[in-house]
């Protein structure tokens, strides 16, 4: 069944919600030159629709280089990162990758190829998934110090002592071997404290895990 023709109209109602949306959406012919983009896409380059269209692959990839806002490459080299890019474009019908950017923007981008060669890009902005990310990532870390490293001396606490004993008799258990533990006493510690305060008393405890160290 021949697919009817679409109302220009219609056309138009299309081509006014491409340039609205928030994602960026583009088309590479089969020579890599871009024959449509809406306006999150040509700001990816640091272009304006008008300006992207019609220039090649790498043509917008250097502009954005060059402008300090386009990728933020792996490499120092423009050309190696293009080659690279070059095996990777059309390698499968479908790619998902995510692309930072150099003034710290964030995309999902997925890559259509078509039968024609042709790419069809789209890219969602994930900029704020990212930084919530990297917060969570940061503040589970801090959590983990938390749980396992004395806040004072930064050595190990009880907790995690206890878990690594139990992890190593057990691995001894296993592997039938031999354990050995030391145990260190500051002696007539708490008479620093009783004659000298607290305060003093947390500097020798500073003290003597560096020189243990």
């Amino acid at each position: 069944m021949k697919p009817k023709n679409i109302p220009d109209s219609v056309k138009q109602q299309l081509l006014n919600g491409l340039s609205l949306t928030h994602d960026g959406i583009g088309i590479f012919d089969a020579d890599d030159r871009l024959v449509y983009c809406n306006r999150v896409l040509a700001s990816m380059f640091s272009l304006s629709p008008k300006e992207a269209m019609g220039q090649g692959f790498d043509a917008l990839v250097r502009h954005g280089f060059n402008a300090d806002s386009g990728i933020n490459l792996d490499s120092n080299s423009v050309d190696s990162w293009l080659r690279m890019a070059h095996r990777l474009r059309r390698s499968k019908n479908f790619r998902s990758f995510e692309m930072d950017y150099q003034d710290g923007r964030c995309f999902l981008v997925t890559e259509h190829t078509a039968d024609d060669q042709s790419i069809l890009v789209f890219c969602s902005e994930i900029t704020e998934q990212k930084q919530n990310q990297r917060e969570l990532n940061r503040l589970n870390q801090q959590l983990e110090i938390l749980a396992n490293f004395d806040s004072l001396t930064g050595i190990y606490n009880r907790r995690h002592c206890l878990d690594q004993a139990a992890h190593e008799i057990s691995r001894c258990a296993r592997e039938r071997g031999d354990l050995a533990l030391m145990m260190l006493d500051l002696d007539h510690f708490k008479s620093i404290n009783d004659n000298y305060g607290h305060e003093i008393g947390d500097q020798v405890l500073v003290g003597a895990v560096q020189r243990i160290r």
